[in-house]
């Protein structure tokens, strides 16, 4: 009897044939951005803090803190104090928000976002990437 045709449906999976897979799973849908919620304290401790060259002026949004090099978000031009104010026209005052937008919005849309910058208000139009997971993430 020739098992030939059966030894495909019952042979484990090699590493090569699970490699996308890996891959995928290991990245997380990003533009490259470490967030925080802006609130009144957290603007009143940002700017009471004698050493810091961030001036924030925004009661509510989301405070860009880092932005990841060689990302999409590095690329348009965001920076660290930029608040983001809107994402594709919906008000975003929660980072969660932010993530969850993301990922309705999916790998190859484009969004705008909206940010306030020294009392500017600056859209870019940025491309979601998979990017390492944050753990993995250099500053």
């Amino acid at each position: 009897m020739n098992t030939s045709k059966n030894s495909f449906l019952t042979r484990k999976p090699t590493t090569h044939l699970l490699l996308p897979f890996i891959v995928i799973t290991a990245g997380f849908l990003s533009i490259g951005l470490q967030m925080l919620t802006l609130t009144p304290q957290v603007k009143q401790r940002i700017n009471n803090y004698p050493n810091s060259n961030v001036r924030i002026l925004a009661d509510q949004g989301i405070l860009i803190i880092r932005v990841v090099p060689n990302s999409p978000a590095a690329r348009i031009g965001l920076r660290p104090g930029d608040v983001i104010r809107t994402i594709n026209n919906q008000p975003v005052t929660i980072s969660e928000g932010v993530q969850q937008i993301l990922e309705k919005n999916g790998l190859n849309n484009s969004l705008q976002i909206q940010v306030l910058r020294n009392g500017q208000n600056l859209v870019f139009t940025v491309k979601p990437e998979l990017l390492p997971s944050p753990n993995n993430i250099q500053p």
